[in-house]
Formats: structure tokens, sequence, C-alpha cells
């Protein structure tokens, strides 16, 4: 039987660190290609790196899980 509160203990940190991934990557892209001038478009912007960083950490988060609980079963 999966415990889902061990799946749960990973899944916020690994979400927050790919909330912070995007954020990172937004930061750098934005002085890179320069910031919009309409700020409506920056909010844009920036909401497509966030989301993405986050699906990424919850991704990765997942993924972790499901493997941890194939290679207990191998054992």
């Amino acid at each position: 039987m999966l415990n889902y509160r061990e799946g749960l203990k990973d899944l916020v940190p690994s979400g927050v660190l790919g909330l912070a991934c995007g954020a990172g990557i937004g930061f750098f892209v934005f002085p890179r290609l320069g910031f919009p001038r309409d700020p409506n478009n920056a909010g844009y912007v920036s909401g497509l790196f966030l989301p993405a960083g986050f699906e990424l950490g919850l991704g990765v988060a997942a993924s972790r899980f499901l493997y941890s609980k194939v290679c207990r079963r191998a054992q």
C-alpha cells in the first residue's frame, strides 16, 4: 500500500524549489532580452516561468516518489 504522506513531504519542497528555479530563469532572461514596455506583458512573461518551474518541481517529486516505490518493491 502506498504511503501518500511520505510523498507529500517531498512534494512541497520540490514545488517550492521549482518555483525558485522558474523565478531564477525569469530573472536572467529579463536582463538579457530586455524588460517589456507594457507592465501587463511583464506579468504575462513572468507568469510563464513561475508555473513552468512549479510544474517541473511537481514532476520531479512525483517521479522520485514512484521511483522509490518501484525500488522498494524490487528489493
